[in-house]
């Protein structure tokens, strides 16, 4: 497996765990989900347990439907990848600069 797969995966999980937490504190069944988005609950079971990539569209939808905040949203993935791949922000550059492969750096 190679970084990018590594972080795409990191990213997926990420993604995964985020939406069933929310979908479980709005207390959505899978299947009340899977309607609100136009798929199974099969669908919703393979998105949360990180077998299937959420589609940003899904998330983003579902995030304004029940009035999440996306910057949560987007804080909780970062803060994810910062954590896994140790990454600290350097004061004279603000900006992830250690930890990624060179293309994730740019």
């Amino acid at each position: 497996m190679n970084d990018r797969q590594i972080i795409d995966d990191r990213l997926n999980m990420l993604m995964s765990s985020y939406f069933k937490s929310k979908r479980l504190e709005r207390g959505l069944t899978g299947k009340q989900m899977g309607k609100l988005l136009c798929v199974s609950q099969q669908q919703i079971s393979r998105y949360e347990r990180g077998e299937t990539v959420i589609p940003l569209s899904f998330m983003v939808f579902f995030l304004n439907s029940y009035a999440f905040n996306l910057n949560d949203f987007f804080d909780y993935i970062s803060n994810g990848i910062a954590a896994r791949y140790n990454l600290e922000v350097d004061d004279d550059y603000p900006c992830l600069n250690t930890g990624l492969p060179p293309y994730a750096r740019m």
